[in-house]
């Protein structure tokens, strides 16, 4: 965007997903139940844990589709439990966590239209509905539009919902972005996307 437009447009709140309610996501989804009640228009994705998957919540519908594909192992829920310990603080991702090759064999097992990244492999037809809902929640000039979450995914290999929240935070002149980031990747995100002085931490007591 050029200088002028950044100018107008309004800051990126971010927060992780530890502050927005955890694996529900409950703070997060009670916040924007009140700022709907208030009268606010909402857009966005939330990605929810039901039952040891991801699900992708369309807030504009209140539709959730069932994102992750595959169960994880207890060896790999395992992993993800030591790598979670230590990821506010290091910058090794999932995908450097888990092997490959056992990825892609369980990916391979769903056919085409998936993306993997760490021991997920998840949906992407899927993950199409929730660039779709961001761009049409721009286009539509909702109040709030939520992004949840972007990661290494998006940041490291431009999938999961980009292109489309790139083009968001294009086109955020009149609305509140919220982002769902986890800590470790704050500073990246704020380099990667070039938005760093937008950048401020999200409050959801307000």
């Amino acid at each position: 965007p050029s200088p002028q437009s950044r100018s107008r447009a309004m800051p990126i709140s971010i927060a992780s997903g530890e502050e927005a309610g955890g694996a529900d996501r409950s703070i997060l989804l009670a916040w924007l139940k009140q700022q709907a009640e208030s009268g606010k228009r909402i857009a966005g994705v939330v990605t929810v844990e039901v039952e040891g998957r991801k699900w992708m919540r369309i807030l504009s519908s209140s539709e959730q589709k069932l994102l992750q594909l595959n169960e994880l192992s207890e060896e790999e829920k395992a992993k993800m439990a030591e790598h979670k310990k230590h990821r506010a603080t290091e910058t090794k991702t999932t995908d450097s966590v888990f092997q490959s090759a056992e990825v892609e064999k369980t990916a391979a097992e769903f056919g085409p239209n998936v993306v993997t990244v760490g021991p997920f492999v998840f949906d992407d037809k899927v993950l199409e509905c929730g660039r779709a809902e961001l761009m049409a929640g721009v286009a539509s000039g909702v109040d709030i539009l939520v992004a949840d979450e972007v990661g290494p995914l998006e940041v490291k290999r431009g999938q999961g919902l980009e292109p489309a929240f790139r083009q968001c935070l294009s086109g955020r002149e009149k609305l509140q972005l919220v982002v769902i980031v986890r800590p470790n990747l704050w500073d990246f995100f704020g380099e990667h996307y070039d938005c760093k002085s937008d950048v401020s931490r999200m409050d959801f007591s307000c």
